[in-house]
């Protein structure tokens, strides 16, 4: 017995093969702008280079040397702007202090850890109210402090009181502008 086996061809929708062939054709499309901007990229970027021979060309040897000298102070001065831009003002905790300290306070030392940003200060005070006004004033300078802790607090025997603080002080501090 012989196998005869007939291949018919399957009914296909005419919507798929409208799909593909639209498919296809905006690929195509793509492609063919993907290569029309890409060459006209290119004859700009090279146009560009023309000009940038073209202009070197003028000027003498002279105006060329001034031209590198200020690229030079230029990039010299961006440094320097740098540098002043991330500089911490120190000093500002001078000012802080003395707008900040009651009259009855009277601060005998100080250490500063910049890039903690910590600062211990100690001194006296007239009696134990006037150091927990103080603790007070420095708690409620949330602008510029962040935390403030006593480490010591002592009376003394001639009844005033030695204190130790400890203040954590935010970024704002160290600011350029303080206090302006």
């Amino acid at each position: 017995m012989e196998n005869n086996t007939i291949y018919q061809q399957k009914d296909r929708s005419w919507i798929a093969d409208v799909l593909f062939y639209l498919a296809f054709a905006a690929l195509a499309l793509v492609v063919f702008f993907y290569a029309v901007f890409f060459l006209k990229a290119q004859m700009q970027f090279n146009q560009i280079a023309k000009i940038d021979e073209k202009i070197s060309a003028y000027g003498t040897s002279e105006q060329k040397e001034h031209e590198q000298q200020i690229f030079d102070y230029k990039k010299k001065i961006d440094d320097f702007a740098g540098l002043l831009e991330n500089h911490g003002m120190s000093s500002n905790i001078f000012s802080f202090l003395e707008a900040n300290t009651l009259a009855g306070v009277v601060f005998s030392g100080f250490t500063l850890s910049g890039p903690d940003r910590q600062m211990r200060l100690s001194g006296e005070a007239q009696d134990m109210q006037t150091l927990g006004r103080q603790f007070g004033i420095f708690e409620a300078s949330k602008e510029y402090v962040d935390t403030i802790t006593v480490f010591n607090s002592q009376t003394l025997p001639s009844k005033k009181t030695a204190f130790v603080f400890n203040l954590s002080l935010k970024p704002k501090m160290f600011e350029y502008h303080f206090g302006q």
